[in-house]
């Protein structure tokens, strides 16, 4: 199972997560850091929404299209 982080420009902290579900493997969910899941998506739906989601909370003097996927535990590596 593959997990994915969404970025904001450099930073290393991702805004939230999409997360392989534990029963369908093919299926995946938007978590945020609260811990909250969403409903089941497939996997660019989840991205899209992820992106929809974290361009809404961004304060207006960012740029929303500085938004970046990663496989989760890729951001710095060597």
């Amino acid at each position: 199972m593959t997990d994915y982080a969404l970025y904001y420009g450099s930073s290393r902290k991702p805004l939230l997560f999409v997360v392989a579900d534990a029963k369908f493997p093919e299926m995946y969910r938007v978590k945020w850091h609260d811990g909250r899941l969403s409903d089941l998506l497939n996997l660019s739906r989840a991205c899209e929404a992820g992106r929809v989601a974290a361009r809404n909370h961004l304060v207006s003097s960012h740029e929303p299209n500085d938004l970046c996927w990663q496989k989760h535990g890729e951001r710095g590596a060597a």
